[in-house]
């Protein structure tokens, strides 16, 4: 897997040109699934975490327990990862900068600070507060070897404790401090957006909710926004499955709503592929191990076999060759693309073990 050193300076100059979306998983598996989609780096989602002790957000789950959360996000993929970490877990500047210490000892690449109290009704903390917290956190954070990307959080908006002039205010005010990225979520339309952006020198992330869903990523872009994150949108997707699909069961006695799930192959095939392209040849080779012990049962995985074929011209560690000749050697007599990957691995493989490997797999009339 990739080091954490550079995955975040990976996560650093994602922020320096260009726009990206940064998915939100909750969990292992959702973090595997979004990086085999493609993602470029993925964010902690205080709600999702959340949801998944049975908890509602904010001021619900310890620091000890996000950061946690955020070592085992971080170990699911090859990704760089940042922390929504609410408040900093502490009303003190202090309290805030030794959070984002041990968010690097996390892994995190970078973390997302809030200016909200974590009591009832969440008011905001007061401005100089506010900016002082930032203010701490921006020390820490630069006091870190290698770079991490904080994010300052004007909330006032969407807990509806102040409006979007103080929410300018505020960011105006954060940029100065010196938070890499600014953030206002859940501004109400495209015009509010326009001028956040435009308030500001330093990058912006929005949020993809309310009526910002309406706007593709290129016209985001277009806009000046240089992050999308989505917050717990996707594991709230998740969670009208869970009841629409449980109600229509006890309810009404249906099931048919199953049909629209994903296939287990499928769902395999992705979670699989994030450590097959995984940096890492240990982790490379756990996965295609995993595989391999798996008995055919007469019919391959295409999926997984397509991966295994498309990784094996590239892998340059012969041990993690090996694992996905031994995997794709299981399903040779049932899949003629696994056959045909290791035909054509035999005529460029450099390694005469592995190509006595190759060898008890395929004869030897096909191997000519």
């Amino acid at each position: 897997m990739t080091s954490l050193a550079e995955r975040h300076r990976t996560f650093f100059e994602l922020h320096q040109s260009g726009c990206f979306v940064v998915p939100n998983p909750w969990d292992m598996g959702s973090a595997r699934l979004m990086a085999a989609s493609g993602a470029k780096a993925l964010a902690t989602t205080s709600a999702g975490f959340a949801f998944t002790l049975g908890r509602p957000d904010l001021g619900h789950v310890t620091r000890d327990e996000a950061l946690h959360h955020a070592e085992q996000i971080v170990a699911a993929t090859p990704l760089p990862v940042t922390g929504d970490l609410e408040n900093g877990f502490g009303d003190d500047p202090a309290e805030v900068a030794e959070t984002v210490r041990l968010a690097r000892g996390a892994g995190l690449s970078g973390c997302s600070i809030e200016d909200t109290r974590m009591v009832d009704g969440n008011p905001a903390y007061d401005f100089d507060l506010a900016l002082e917290r930032i203010g701490a956190a921006v020390e820490a954070a630069r006091a870190l070897e290698d770079p991490f990307v904080l994010c300052a959080r004007a909330d006032g908006v969407i807990n509806q404790s102040y409006g979007l002039d103080e929410a300018i205010r505020r960011i105006k005010a954060f940029a100065n401090a010196g938070a890499d990225l600014l953030y206002v979520p859940l501004v109400p339309d495209r015009e509010s957006l326009q001028t956040v952006v435009a308030s500001v020198t330093k990058p912006v992330n929005v949020l993809a909710a309310g009526a910002l869903t309406e706007l593709t990523v290129a016209q985001l872009a277009a806009i000046g926004v240089r992050r999308i994150s989505v917050g717990v949108q996707i594991a709230r997707l998740t969670h009208a499955a869970i009841r629409d699909a449980t109600r229509a069961m006890l309810t009404e006695g249906s099931f048919a709503s199953f049909a629209s799930g994903a296939s287990g192959n499928e769902i395999d095939a992705m979670l699989e592929d994030t450590f097959i392209n995984a940096r890492n040849p240990d982790v490379r080779n756990n996965a295609l191990d995993m595989m391999a012990r798996r008995e055919p049962s007469g019919e391959a995985n295409s999926e997984v076999v397509r991966i295994a074929s498309e990784r094996l011209p590239f892998e340059r560690n012969a041990e993690s060759r090996a694992a996905i000749i031994n995997y794709l050697g299981k399903n040779a007599d049932i899949s003629e693309v696994a056959k045909e990957a290791l035909v054509e691995q035999y005529r460029r493989e450099a390694d005469p073990q592995l190509m006595v490997l190759i060898g008890r797999y395929v004869s030897a009339e096909d191997l000519q």
